[in-house]
């Protein structure tokens, strides 16, 4: 199964372009796969072998994330098997993954918020989500955050757009002027 591996890391890399991270955690699946497969020859995994290794994974604790991460890559490895002419079909393709959880996301109760608004001293303040957004990305500007990355964490289609944030404090203008090394 590993034999054919150094065509298809080529593959991700030069038609495929993906990271160097992406190409990694593919080639560890497939290695990962091998070993459970006994590294028979490709042709030879099944559906069945594949849903087999689901099962492993689950069993081992695997998050449903990590397996269908895994059954990605296998889809794409067989693909790239498929244009190749090694295989005829894409069997990974055709795995009913398993669903994933959704996670509900962390949330205030009134009371709680109404607390840290009164111990962040604004309780005379009207605090909109757009306040709070504002309030985020000129904490993350104050804490050294470069503005493209916080143009990022906005959404933000043009830094500029981000520049709003940016408060021209007299004390942070004194401290990066103080960082020159004169």
């Amino acid at each position: 199964m590993l034999r054919v591996l150094d065509d298809y890391i080529d593959y991700l890399r030069h038609e495929r372009q993906l990271s160097e991270s992406t190409i990694a955690a593919y080639v560890s699946d497939l290695r990962q796969l091998a070993e459970f497969m006994g590294h028979r020859p490709v042709q030879d995994v099944t559906r069945d072998d594949l849903r087999a290794f689901m099962r492993e994974l689950s069993r081992q604790g695997r998050a449903t994330g990590t397996i269908r991460r895994h059954m990605h890559g296998f889809s794409t490895f067989w693909d790239w098997l498929r244009l190749s002419h090694l295989v005829s079909e894409n069997e990974a393709a055709l795995i009913v993954l398993p669903k994933l959880k959704r996670k509900v996301p962390d949330w205030l109760t009134q009371d709680q918020f109404r607390g840290h608004v009164r111990a962040c001293g604004l309780e005379d303040r009207p605090i909109t989500p757009h306040t709070l957004r504002h309030t985020f990305a000129t904490q993350l500007i104050r804490q050294g955050v470069d503005l493209s990355t916080v143009s990022r964490l906005l959404g933000h289609k043009d830094i500029k757009t981000t520049t709003i944030y940016i408060h021209h404090d007299p004390a942070m203008l004194r401290e990066a002027v103080e960082k020159l090394p004169i």
